[in-house]
């Protein structure tokens, strides 16, 4: 069963809550809307005015919106520099590793052509044995039915 709720505990939580959005959430909120009214209006006054300071604070506003772009652009460009450098010394050093690759497939081409050599030595030896008695057979065959004829 749930405990009772005081009504006047709850009730003065609740006003405590809604004194507290009011301070910390709804008056940031109107104070910077002001805020920038307030200095929006200035900028229309200045420029109705023709007043000199727009022009200045228009010349700031320019450059702090250009700097961020400068330095992400700068960032960009060395990244991009130092990935050119670091491709042109892989060009230069792979003329040298694809010769030493080419060297170690050559010398793995021996190898196993010299172990294929081995493994196939004694299948030709007997296909060699074989063949040679089969053309003696067939010699002696053929001085028999010579003779015969």
């Amino acid at each position: 069963m749930a405990p009772k709720q005081n009504p006047l505990t709850s009730e003065y939580f609740a006003r405590r809550h809604r004194r507290q959005v009011r301070l910390q959430i709804w008056l940031p909120i109107w104070a910077a809307i002001i805020l920038v009214l307030a200095v929006a209006a200035l900028a229309i006054l200045g420029t109705v005015n023709r007043s000199s300071e727009v022009n200045r604070w228009g010349n700031i506003s320019a450059i702090l919106l250009i700097i961020p772009n400068l330095v992400t652009s700068l960032i960009s460009m060395t990244i991009l520099f130092l990935s050119v450098r670091g491709l042109a010394a892989l060009y230069r050093r792979i003329p040298g590793w694809m010769h030493r690759l080419l060297s170690i497939f050559q010398s793995l081409q021996a190898f196993v052509r010299k172990m294929a050599d081995k493994a196939a030595a004694p299948v030709l030896s007997v296909n060699a044995a074989g063949a040679s008695l089969g053309a003696v057979r067939r010699k002696f065959s053929r001085k028999q039915q010579t003779r015969s004829s």
